[in-house]
């Protein structure tokens, strides 16, 4: 009976990876659209993106440590930042479960989704290019559908991240 289950949530998470490569694509429009606001602001997106992904991965060291958790789940953890399809095969390579890998990134895109406005309110980020790197770094393409609704320099650098 769980076995099944497992396997359900399993051909599931391929499903939703399958659909999400060709939406990831899609985000090279306004990329395209906002191209002089990126070259203006390149380094700062690229220290964002370099400190945020550090962060991400420092987070997932630190709770691993502190949960005592099997290093196949942090290692299926590791890549809960990074776009979908390649996450999972990351996760892979880590020595993870691609398949836990991408429910945990979808997981945590949804949950990014949600917060995004709230978060960008509370730690009082009204920068768009600010918010645009906090949202796509912290949640991939699934908090960028977020950000594209915030606007469009967000949803431009989002997408980068």
């Amino acid at each position: 009976m769980v076995m099944e289950g497992v396997l359900c949530l399993l051909s599931s998470t391929m499903v939703a990876l399958g659909a999400l490569l060709p939406a990831t694509v899609s985000l090279a429009v306004p990329l395209y659209e906002q191209w002089q606001t990126l070259k203006k602001n390149a380094l700062a997106v690229l220290c964002g993106i370099a400190s945020g992904s550090v962060t991400s991965m420092i987070s997932v060291i630190a709770m691993s440590w502190l949960l005592k958790l099997d290093p196949v789940l942090s290692a299926s953890l590791m890549p809960k930042s990074v776009t979908s399809a390649i996450g999972a095969e990351v996760a892979v390579e880590l020595g993870g479960i691609g398949s836990l890998a991408g429910a945990l990134i979808i997981l945590t895109g949804i949950v990014g989704n949600l917060s995004a406005t709230a978060l960008c309110r509370i730690c009082r980020l009204h920068d768009p290019v600010a918010r645009g790197v906090a949202i796509g770094t912290g949640s991939h393409a699934v908090g960028t559908a977020r950000a594209l609704q915030m606007g469009r320099v967000e949803g431009a650098v989002s997408s980068l991240s």
